[in-house]
């Protein structure tokens, strides 16, 4: 009996880090941003802690008008609702983290984050709470009444002109949505690392990306690229390329030859690197993946580790 493939588990909450890091990254020499900020002990972890330093300026983001010095964040994947007992975890993290800090009541936000429609949650703030909500923005909801300033943010409705990489945070993108984020690509922080928002996105979205494969060759490898990818696979490629091109320009006795097969090797070298990278993402065996692409299980072995990495 053949075996099931085992789903992979994807670590959305590390491309929730990406992505947010992202959307501030204008503000990055004011804001402080911690990963899993931990709470006296196991499992008492913040998801996303952002440290505002400069009381005095001021975050024109629809995502951080709220922000004081201490920014709280919950972040529930697009599998999971944001639901009622999620706030009261969230607010007792507030709570718990006032207690262990010499810092004031007033200086601490809340925000939770999710791609499905926060319905009930909202009803709960308003018919059982007494509080007021408003949607300040397209997806950002600001919950007035509590000493708390809180904030949900339904990230498939957010704009996707202004908050790209939490509004295709997301298992369910489109052609065009996936396009659009590509040609963002370029506009990235460099300071700011999105493998594993990448990484997430390629494998919740793997039916698309089989899609736009066959369709745009181009535009899947630009987004393939985006993995750093490990230099003796792309090298191999390289060098046959250079190989190549020596000989060529040997025979016919012209540079153009020898830059030619540079830059065929170049792209060689790259394409195979994402074929063995889409290849993984469908959990295809390391061995089959080596014998198709005729390289050695330690390569592709070692391209499969750095993914790892990155996502992790």
């Amino acid at each position: 009996m053949p075996k099931t493939k085992k789903k992979e588990r994807i670590d959305w909450h590390s491309a929730f880090y990406d992505a947010i890091r992202q959307e501030l990254a204008d503000y990055s020499d004011i804001l402080h941003f911690e990963r899993e900020h931990q709470l006296n002990s196991e499992p008492f972890r913040i998801d996303v802690l952002i440290i505002k330093k400069q009381a005095d300026v001021t975050i024109n983001k629809n995502i951080a008008k709220i922000f004081r010095g201490c920014n709280i964040f919950e972040y529930k994947n697009p599998k999971e609702t944001m639901g009622v007992k999620d706030f009261y975890k969230l607010y007792g993290y507030a709570c718990l983290y006032l207690n262990l800090h010499d810092i004031s009541l007033l200086d601490i936000t809340l925000t939770m984050v999710g791609t499905r429609n926060p319905r009930k949650l909202i009803n709960h703030f308003i018919k059982q709470c007494g509080y007021r909500v408003n949607e300040t923005d397209p997806g950002v909801y600001q919950v007035e009444g509590n000493i708390f300033p809180i904030q949900v943010i339904e990230s498939k409705k957010l704009s996707k002109d202004e908050n790209i990489w939490l509004e295709s945070l997301r298992d369910d993108l489109k052609v065009e949505g996936l396009s659009k984020l590509l040609k963002f690509k370029g506009n990235i922080y460099p300071d700011v690392s999105i493998q594993a928002y990448l990484y997430a996105l390629v494998t919740a979205n793997i039916g698309i990306i089989e899609e736009m494969k066959n369709l745009d060759k181009k535009s899947f490898l630009e987004m393939i690229s985006g993995f750093e990818l490990v230099d003796e696979i792309k090298e191999e490629g390289r060098e046959e390329g250079r190989e190549e091109g020596r000989e060529e320009g040997r025979e016919e006795g012209r540079e153009e030859g020898r830059e030619e097969g540079r830059e065929e090797g170049r792209e060689e070298g790259i394409e195979l690197s994402a074929k063995i990278i889409y290849e993984l993402i469908k959990q295809t065996p390391v061995g089959d993946i080596a014998e198709k692409y005729k390289t050695t299980v330690q390569k592709v072995d070692q391209l499969r580790t750095a993914m790892m990495q990155e996502s992790a």
